[in-house]
């Protein structure tokens, strides 16, 4: 009886003794665990307290490694360089100004040369009739006027059109149609008409007196209201 009684505390005793044998670790354990791996922003300290910073990546190290210049490098200007630059720069400059102060004096005498044309036809229209509207018979009342405002008006009809050619041109454009197009045009045509206005007016003088004279006349005065009209035309282009 007293055997049977220690019987269950003796296998109690064996069991806890099994079970601790168990949970203490073995020689082998240590190798086979999983080392804690520190993380990256841990320091190490060294024995003095110290802290010592982790190393840096090479990424890091290479200031750099991620610094992309998309617009590319400025290349620096040599002395020269620089120089040329200032005085293309400056020329620019002058160019844009002495364009200005020039077509604002091809506006000016172009709207004083289509005055000047203007009177010229109607005193031209008038020596027109006091020649051949009548019997035969003339004043010339408007003989000189009409020569005097004639070569008033090609000169200035000139003048107009060589400060307009010595204007400087510090932007060129594309050619393409517009008021600028037109003003060309039309002050090319009335340019070819000024040029047959001082070669038939002289020719229609040396025909006084002869059956073709009135012909000549007429091709005269025809001529001079067609380069009006395109003077006309090229000057008001600019204005609308």
């Amino acid at each position: 009886m007293r055997a049977m009684r220690s019987l269950p505390l003796t296998l109690t005793l064996l069991a806890f003794v099994a079970g601790a044998a168990r949970a203490e670790p073995g020689p082998d354990d240590d190798k086979n665990a999983p080392k804690a791996q520190p993380s990256s922003s841990e320091f190490d300290f060294n024995l003095s307290g110290g802290a010592k910073k982790k190393a840096s990546s090479p990424d890091s190290s290479q200031g750099g490694a991620f610094d992309f210049n998309f617009g590319g490098e400025e290349k620096k200007k040599s002395p020269e360089e620089e120089a040329r630059a200032q005085a293309k720069q400056a020329k620019l400059e002058r160019d844009v100004k002495v364009r200005r102060a020039l077509l604002l004096s091809h506006q000016a005498l172009g709207f004083a040369t289509l005055a000047v044309f203007a009177a010229q036809l109607v005193i031209g229209q008038l020596n027109y009739q006091d020649k051949y509207g009548r019997d035969g018979t003339t004043t010339d009342d408007y003989k000189l006027t009409h020569l005097s405002l004639g070569v008033t008006t090609a000169t200035l009809f000139g003048a107009t059109g060589i400060v307009a050619l010595a204007a400087p041109n510090p932007y060129p454009k594309p050619i393409k149609f517009d008021a600028a197009l037109v003003h060309k045009l039309c002050m090319a045509v009335a340019a070819a008409g000024m040029a047959l206005q001082i070669i038939l007016g002289p020719i229609t003088a040396t025909h006084d007196g002869k059956l073709d004279q009135r012909t000549f006349a007429v091709t005269h005065l025809a001529i001079g209201y067609t380069t009006f009209a395109f003077m006309s035309a090229g000057v008001l282009s600019y204005v609308f």
